[in-house]
């Protein structure tokens, strides 16, 4: 598994700006949680989806791949984290 947080640098305003995921072994979304500059929160899992947020079908490009781009800030977080995060902002 490999949590991330990934600050996207834009000024689309229906996007979100920050973006924690969980990732499986071979890079797939098992959870993800998105942050909108104006509050709202989105979130997904591989059973429901909030806020308009959803797994993506594809899997995520290499870290080192993400992190080349000047659009994103990737951070690399621990389970800890990404678990602290999760339950501060999603409601089961």
């Amino acid at each position: 598994m490999q949590f991330l947080k990934i600050e996207w640098i834009h000024e689309i305003a229906d996007e979100p700006y920050i973006i924690y995921a969980e990732l499986d072994d071979v890079g797939y979304e098992n959870r993800k949680i998105e942050i909108y500059k104006n509050g709202r929160i989105g979130y997904a899992t591989q059973s429901s989806e909030f806020g308009g947020s959803i797994l993506s079908e594809q899997p995520y490009p290499a870290v080192e791949e993400i992190a080349a781009n000047s659009e994103f800030i990737l951070v690399q977080i621990s389970k800890e984290e990404f678990e602290s995060i999760w339950n501060e902002n999603v409601e089961v």
